[in-house]
């Protein structure tokens, strides 16, 4: 992209450049006049004179392309969300599906231990936000951690 560069300088000078977008300034990198850079401020850079270890900041070397706009105001408060919380299921004798009635208000990640402590492989289905059914490969008892 070409575009039309003055220099406020006195005498004004006017400098007709190719752009060439070199990402993120780096202190390191030698860049050359049309040579264009995001800087951490947000805004972005194109260089006037060749530099390197200068910063975009230095007006010596570096004239603001697109300037960072204001922050804007802040927006509405969202709603309030569930409630966190965990339950969690004991399942005192063994079957190979478990209703867990946890009653949380949103559909919770849910880990099943046996009583040893073990977690084991499930599958899960969520019937509401208040309630999961647990099956099992064979009967277990144990419990479920809902959270």
């Amino acid at each position: 992209m070409s575009v039309q560069l003055v220099k406020l300088l006195d005498p004004m000078v006017t400098l007709n450049i190719n752009v060439k977008p070199r990402g993120a300034y780096d202190n390191a990198t030698v860049y050359s006049i049309g040579d264009s850079v995001s800087y951490t401020d947000g805004s972005s850079y194109i260089c006037i004179n060749s530099t390197v270890g200068n910063s975009p900041l230095n007006t010596s070397y570096w004239q603001v392309l697109a300037m960072v706009g204001a922050t804007g105001a802040t927006g509405a408060t969202g709603a309030t969300g569930a409630s966190g919380g965990d339950y969690q299921h004991a399942q005192s004798v063994a079957s190979s599906t478990w209703t867990i009635n946890h009653n949380l208000g949103y559909y919770p990640a849910i880990v099943c231990r046996s009583l040893g402590g073990l977690v084991f492989e499930t599958e899960l289905q969520h019937i509401s936000i208040n309630q999961a059914i647990v099956t099992l490969s064979m009967p277990f008892a144990g419990y479920a951690t809902c959270s």
